[in-house]
């Protein structure tokens, strides 16, 4: 099986560490971004299976990088991960507007690393019985 390319998005670099640490443990390709915009160069650059983001971060928010993804996931489909806690959001209907775009899951800060690994192993599961599976 082809290695996993994860992108992390946040501007705490201890987030960063921690979280690069636990994924390159488990097997995934980790590349970081300290904003939103280096990040979406990024996405478009490195072509990351999952996207993990903070809402909160300097140049671009987490928020406005989801709605970026909107129109490459039209193109090519990836997991995106939006961590924020609400009172970070605007407005519930942001986080429902986060949740629309197609596999994009929003988790409450705090979260454990280990819950996060496991969100994004079973879309990785989820998709091997898609791929898997006869039509």
């Amino acid at each position: 099986m082809k290695q996993k390319k994860l992108l992390i998005a946040d501007d705490e670099v201890s987030i960063l560490n921690v979280l690069e640490l636990k994924f390159k443990k488990s097997g995934f390709s980790v590349i970081t971004a300290q904003n939103g915009r280096e990040a979406l160069e990024l996405i478009k650059k490195e072509k990351p299976n999952v996207v993990i983001t903070d809402n909160k971060m300097p140049e671009m928010t987490g928020f406005e990088l989801c709605r970026e993804c909107k129109e490459i996931k039209k193109e090519r489909d990836f997991l995106l991960i939006m961590l924020s806690s609400y009172a970070s959001l605007t407005s519930m209907s942001e986080k429902k507007e986060i949740e629309s775009i197609k596999d994009t899951i929003f988790v409450p800060k705090p979260f454990s690393p280990r819950y996060l690994l496991s969100v994004v192993m079973d879309y990785f599961s989820d998709e091997k019985k898609i791929e898997g599976s006869q039509i």
